[in-house]
């Protein structure tokens, strides 16, 4: 015999939503991309597009930006990607980044946006200068 137990307190929520998130690392020289999930999907995604700009002092002018504009994709079952820039204008020399003008599977997406990525809610933050 087989004996199955639910336990139900009432302190049960239902889980996040995975996360991804959209960055520029910039180590020394290397400045790279990165697209970060939280947990892992069932399905590929692409990203289309993405920009950023780079600056000394948050607030203040951009010092310059990168943009990759060819289609780069995260594979289901991995927890991101990290790639690198097709244009670069000025200097990026610093982590103080600002994301945007991203598009996700053809679509323009936003920070704070929830995105639908295979089974999944996916919840969309981009870099901002801090």
């Amino acid at each position: 015999m087989i004996r199955r137990y639910s336990f139900m307190d009432g302190d049960a929520t239902a889980p996040a939503n995975p996360q991804l998130t959209l960055s520029v690392l910039v180590a020394g020289t290397f400045v790279s991309f990165q697209a970060q999930l939280t947990r892992a999907l069932d399905a590929d995604f692409y990203i289309n597009k993405i920009f950023a700009d780079n600056f000394i002092t948050c607030g203040g002018p951009a010092q310059g930006s990168i943009q990759q504009n060819i289609t780069q994709t995260v594979t289901a079952g991995s927890f991101g990607l990290t790639f690198g820039y097709q244009i670069l204008s000025g200097t990026v020399n610093t982590n103080k980044n600002r994301v945007y003008n991203v598009r996700i599977n053809g679509a323009n997406v936003n920070d704070g946006d929830t995105i639908t990525i295979g089974s999944f809610s996916v919840d969309v933050e981009l870099q901002t200068c801090y």
